[in-house]
């Protein structure tokens, strides 16, 4: 629970610090609300970037995250790169 909190905090300072003040649902009640976009040109570190993405937000929401490499139409999505 305190690695949980932790991100929280993290985003939400990330947040402040832009001065935004929105919320982004990555996920609810173990299922994945957003898709991790990266191009499928991109360079290896981004693509690597996009994988450690989604193992990290599948370790603390429990659901399970797609790697698209073109932006869907109606989805929150969470662009790498």
């Amino acid at each position: 629970m305190k690695r949980i909190n932790s991100i929280t905090l993290t985003l939400i300072l990330a947040l402040l610090h832009g001065h935004a003040t929105f919320a982004l649902t990555v996920a609810q009640k173990g299922m994945s609300k957003a898709v991790i976009v990266v191009a499928s040109d991109a360079p290896a570190a981004e693509k690597y970037a996009a994988d450690e993405l989604q193992s990290f937000l599948q370790q603390v929401t429990g659901a399970e995250y797609k790697i698209a490499n073109q932006k869907p139409v109606q989805q929150t999505c969470l662009l790498v790169g």
